[in-house]
């Protein structure tokens, strides 16, 4: 009864900063759960093993292209039918996703059926797994992508509902899952058919846990396949910039490895993959600021209140600035000895200077996420569409050149250099399609953060020589963040801002405790 009216409350759209800490809430006890329970898995499964896993997952997420951008456009069109109450556009808008679903996913099993030879043997063609030993972790990880693939209308309709303690509570509880599953498979002897398998079973539960949610959220949804080719075509003509930003991110993030794949050891693959993973949660930080931001930058500018869409990009652009500059500093300063203490001396070897690029180019990636948002926002996503082809094909092209010469570490410059090039480049053009000055937005978004990144290096450079083990690590981590929270606190965040930080501890600390009293009951 209490689930019940849990899924079936029919509260208003949350405000920005409720979106945020409940966003953010879950994002964290994610990071948190992989950071404890990766150097298990990983110390468990092996280099070789683990890098074969994180090759098998790539090869299927390439097959995810045929996406094509219509979750986010499919969460755009749910929403506006659902907050005008047009129940008919509502069923048409999502049987034909799920038409258009279903149809891909059959495509994709087609695919697959058709390259396994080739991706089989370009995986055994450096290492001593054979073919057959392969068959059936990759058809395992097939399923699981196919499975994510076909559910997407599902899992989009309580984000068009704005129900994010619904989608944080589904995340959370399939994450969960499939940690505790590869643990618990790991622990009585199995290996890497075995988490796969693991992770298929998460995305069954996550599969069934959206279908449940979208009945209760939505009783009057009819779940079944349809067409209807007018809401067809305005899916297909919002969808097709989105689609484009979205082939090309996709791109970039899985041909990256597979590129690797070719001319590097699996092995080595999995000390890639470690450092781009943690560069990677970066996005942790800034992803619900965007979240967030993008509904209200939408009404603003659907409002052509043009200085406060001006305002609100200067102060979101800060607030990234601030939560992604801490973790890559302290990725790049203390690489070895995080890697070193966190998994083992080999990793912090290997893995330690591709982290200190990747971190450095996830941190400029960062900094692009907001006037992405505003870009969408204000109806402009053939811009990020003409970046992020840019952005693929600049990577991959100068992966080509630097990975034969310098392996993993090539990769990682590869990222780097295009994301130093591209990002400021694509931030200027955002700067003049708002009327906002590069100045101001260096001034009072981008500057006041700096010395903050500084002194927390010159604290993490001067604390290294006393980093003996993980307690030294977490107090090392704990000084310099204390003294950069001091100083962004102090002297970057004006008042509104300190309020609105004070306000969202709050609300996270209540989110978390309300997760907490739910797990009991």
């Amino acid at each position: 009864m209490k689930s019940d009216s849990f899924l079936r409350q029919p509260t208003p759209t949350p405000p920005l900063l409720a979106n945020f800490a409940i966003s953010f809430s879950g994002q964290i006890l994610l990071f948190v759960a992989g950071i404890l329970t990766t150097p298990y898995i990983l110390t468990t499964l092996g280099a070789h093993r683990y890098g074969t896993l994180v090759v098998l997952l790539a090869y299927a997420e390439v097959f995810g292209l045929l996406e094509l951008g219509l979750h986010a456009t499919l969460v755009k069109y749910l929403a506006e039918s659902l907050a005008q109450e047009r129940n008919t556009d509502l069923n048409h808008y999502f049987g034909t996703s799920l038409s258009l679903y279903l149809g891909g996913g059959v495509l994709i099993s087609l695919l697959v059926y058709l390259s396994a030879p080739f991706i089989l043997v370009t995986l055994t063609r450096y290492d001593v797994y054979d073919a057959d030993a392969l068959a059936l972790p990759f058809l395992l990880a097939t399923m699981n992508l196919v499975l994510r693939f076909i559910t997407q209308p599902f899992a989009a309709t309580p984000i068009a509902r704005q129900r994010f303690d619904v989608v944080i509570f589904i995340n959370i509880g399939t994450e969960f899952l499939r940690i505790a599953g590869t643990i618990l498979v790991l622990g009585l002897g199995y290996s890497l058919t075995a988490v796969l398998f693991v992770t298929l079973l998460g995305s069954v539960t996550g599969a069934c846990a959206n279908i449940v949610a979208t009945t209760r959220l939505v009783p009057s949804l009819r779940l079944r396949p349809t067409f209807s080719r007018p809401h067809f075509s305005a899916i297909f003509n919002f969808s097709k910039y989105i689609l484009i930003a979205n082939l090309s991110g996709r791109v970039l993030h899985s041909l990256d490895k597979l590129l690797l794949a070719q001319f590097v050891p699996v092995r080595s693959l999995a000390f890639y993959a470690v450092a781009y993973n943690l560069g990677q949660r970066l996005w942790v930080t800034v992803g619900p600021v965007t979240t967030a931001v993008f509904p209200a930058a939408t009404m603003i500018a659907a409002a052509e209140q043009r200085d406060k869409l001006s305002r609100l990009y200067v102060r979101s652009s800060k607030i990234v600035a601030a939560l992604a500059t801490f973790p890559a500093v302290v990725l790049c300063t203390l690489s070895y000895e995080l890697l070193s203490h966190w998994i083992d001396g080999e990793f912090g070897l290997y893995a330690s200077t591709p982290l200190k690029l990747l971190s450095t180019a996830f941190l400029l990636n960062c900094l692009g996420h907001i006037p992405q948002v505003f870009a969408h926002a204000t109806g402009h996503p053939r811009l990020t569409a003409r970046f992020a082809v840019l952005n693929a094909l600049a990577t991959l092209t100068l992966m080509l050149a630097l990975v034969p010469i310098w392996s993993i570490t090539g990769a990682a410059l590869s990222f780097l250099l295009t994301q130093a090039f591209l990002v400021p480049w694509f931030i200027l053009t955002i700067n003049r399609l708002l009327g906002v000055h590069t100045r101001t937005l260096l001034a009072e978004a981008h500057l006041p953060v700096l010395p903050a990144g500084l002194l927390a290096a010159v604290a993490s450079l001067a604390l290294r020589p006393y980093i003996a083990g993980i307690p030294q690590l977490a107090g090392a981590l704990l000084i310099a963040f204390t003294i950069y929270a001091t100083i962004v606190v102090c002297f970057v965040l004006d008042g509104t801002e300190r309020v609105a930080c004070a306000r969202f501890i709050a609300r996270a600390l209540q989110t978390l405790q309300r997760a907490l009293q739910t797990r009991h009951v």
